[in-house]
């Protein structure tokens, strides 16, 4: 489950990436009155745009919102430990991806979902984990 939701994010990451890439390719040529050769047209933008949102969504969704809504998992102990199941990859692929989440627009629907996935990690995920995961963010070894 860890590795699937390390995915979705990495697949976010990277279709956000190509997005805001292209957008500041456009944004040069246009104060320079120039067209951009080998743009994405407006349709492969929007592509990529559905790709992250639906890598976002399924991260949350599927991932996080059905483990948090089972019945099973309401305890305090096991909704730790589901919690404890995705809280590494989602700080990782937060503290990789902060740079894109910071120039999304507030309002952007990946971004809304990316930072309900990596609140609820907060909150639920297990202290000693994410304690542990931030001393290694901070750790000068840890290269990044």
């Amino acid at each position: 489950s860890g590795l699937l939701m390390n995915q979705c994010l990495s697949i976010c990451t990277g279709a956000c990436g190509i997005i805001i890439t292209e957008a500041n390719k456009q944004a040069k040529a246009m104060k320079r009155g120039r067209k951009i050769e080998n743009a994405l047209l407006r349709d492969d933008l929007l592509r990529m745009e559905s790709l992250a949102f639906h890598s976002a969504l399924c991260a949350y969704e599927l991932l996080i919102k059905r483990q948090a809504m089972d019945s099973r998992f309401q305890s305090v102990s096991s909704s730790t430990r589901v919690a404890g199941l995705f809280t590494s990859a989602v700080l990782q692929q937060s503290v990789d991806a902060v740079s894109l989440l910071a120039r999304m627009d507030p309002d952007q629907k990946v971004r809304v979902i990316w930072l309900l996935c990596l609140i609820w990690c907060l909150q639920e995920g297990p202290d000693a984990l994410i304690r542990d995961e931030l001393r290694r963010f901070c750790n000068p070894e840890h290269n990044r």
